[in-house]
């Protein structure tokens, strides 16, 4: 793996959702929260992990950056979602296996 593929891991892959529920578990102040809070904090958490991927690999691959701030809101909301849903999706799959 090298650091393009770790990129797109976080982003699309489940990498943040993990990393995120993991700080959650971890941090001292993230764990004090109750069940629901956690849950939104590791969804802030999610996103923002995502966006900084998607940051870092747009850097590393010369890619464009958006022009305006409407086309920055679509991308960001794109892989931010992404990023959520993939980690649901991962997190619900081990869940369900384990029952």
């Amino acid at each position: 793996m090298n650091l393009n593929d770790a990129f797109v891991w976080i982003m699309s892959g489940g990498g943040a959702a993990y990393v995120g529920f993991w700080l959650v578990e971890r941090v001292a102040f993230l764990a004090a929260l109750t069940a629901d809070v956690k849950r939104y904090a590791a969804f802030i958490l999610t996103g923002a992990l995502a966006v900084g991927a998607w940051c870092g690999l747009t850097a590393l691959t010369g890619e464009p950056w958006p022009v305006d701030w409407q086309a920055w809101v679509n991308v960001l909301f794109g892989v931010a979602a992404t990023a959520i849903i993939a980690g649901q999706a991962v997190h619900g799959a081990k869940v369900l296996r384990k029952a």
